[in-house]
């Protein structure tokens, strides 16, 4: 998908209603725990985030413009 990533689209492009979609996300048997302990051990193995480094999530998965790294 090149935007707009959200249930109601991901279901759109999928075939599958956005109910359907925010059902599977609110009821999927996945451990909410483990992905977050996965997430902590990126960080934790990330070079750049142990001192002065900053971790910014965007759920929306698009490719930043520009390929400057801020020192």
């Amino acid at each position: 998908m090149d935007n707009e990533r959200n249930f109601a689209n991901i279901g759109r492009e999928e075939g599958v209603s956005a109910q359907n979609m925010q059902h599977f996300m609110s009821n999927s048997p996945w451990s909410v725990r483990a992905v977050y302990d996965q997430i902590h051990r990126d960080i934790r193995e990330t070079d750049d985030l142990q001192e002065g480094g900053v971790l910014i999530l965007d759920e929306s998965a698009d490719e930043k413009a520009g390929k400057r790294l801020e020192q």
